[in-house]
């Protein structure tokens, strides 16, 4: 083979080499932002009657502008309104990310849990929309952050059904801690909602991330307000080991790595056939 395809075939390998490891890094993050989780403001976003958007969260943690006429749109290149729904705040990005309002994108943050918060100003604005990610790990998922029903309905009388449901999870400044809280709320098919209580996860130890995991555990806290906790209701004190903001970096490395293997296979199999295919026209030359 001559210089010249060697060098050809080198320096295309290097160039598709570049786009799997962009290819790798681009589907590793879409992944970590995937998995990363908050609406606080569920309740109003069915009940307010508003032309404007209010931010909306699945429970993985992503992050939609809903409008009540109609319409889902991704809030990661678009995370700042001005006008927003009322009760509603003005940004709105994933779990873990904050809005950049300068370029309206979301940006990583450090942040992955209420308990991260050390201020009652940064606790109360939740820049990093962690509060339904926070009452999600403690509550196994359940989506209690998005209207999830406690028990059966039951008669009130008068043709009248009453049930209890979740709702409203944000971050609250209580005795020097920021907690995650949600609230249990009965609510009838005629009449006005009651708020029942408010449980409160604050955070009792959390280790650093040392080993890209660290150990989080938690007291959980029923405030009655009119009533107990609900049978069925998850408000108990736990336990979890949960993947730090660097495991990011890490699978980034891990996506690099995947690429350099596939960068080195491809010369060597782009080498093999240019070599393959030398011999056949010298053979046939010769012949």
């Amino acid at each position: 083979m001559r210089k010249e395809d060697k060098l050809r075939g080198l320096v295309g390998g290097i160039v598709l080499g570049f786009i799997l490891m962009s290819f790798f890094y681009s589907c590793f993050a879409l992944v970590i932002a995937a998995e990363g989780t908050t609406d606080t403001r569920w309740d109003s976003l069915f009940t307010e009657e508003s032309p404007d958007p209010c931010c909306w969260h699945d429970d993985s943690g992503t992050a939609f502008w809903v409008y009540m006429g109609g319409g889902i749109y991704a809030s990661v290149n678009d995370c700042y309104r001005t006008t927003v729904a009322s009760g509603c705040k003005n940004d709105c990005c994933d779990t873990s990310y904050t809005c950049d309002t300068t370029a309206n994108r979301c940006i990583s943050s450090e942040i992955i849990d209420c308990g991260d918060y050390r201020n009652e100003t940064d606790c109360i604005a939740d820049a990093s929309n962690v509060a339904v990610s926070s009452v999600n790990a403690k509550t196994d998922n359940l989506g209690y952050c998005q209207g999830m029903s406690i028990g059966e309905e039951w008669s009130a009388g008068d043709g009248v059904f009453c049930g209890n449901y979740t709702n409203s999870c944000r971050c609250a400044w209580k005795s020097g801690k920021c907690t995650a809280d949600y609230n249990i709320t009965k609510m009838c098919t005629s009449g006005p909602s009651e708020v029942l209580g408010t449980c409160s996860f604050s955070i009792s130890e959390l280790t650093n991330c040392s080993t890209g995991f660290r150990t989080m555990k938690w007291i959980g806290t029923w405030t009655p307000i009119t009533a107990p906790l609900p049978d069925g209701a998850s408000c108990d004190d736990g336990e979890k080991n949960l993947p730090c903001p660097a495991q990011l970096s890490f699978i980034s490395t891990v996506g690099i790595i995947i690429a350099v293997i596939l960068l080195v296979v491809l010369y060597f199999v782009m080498s093999r056939k240019k070599k393959t295919n030398t011999k056949l026209k010298s053979k046939k030359k010769n012949g």
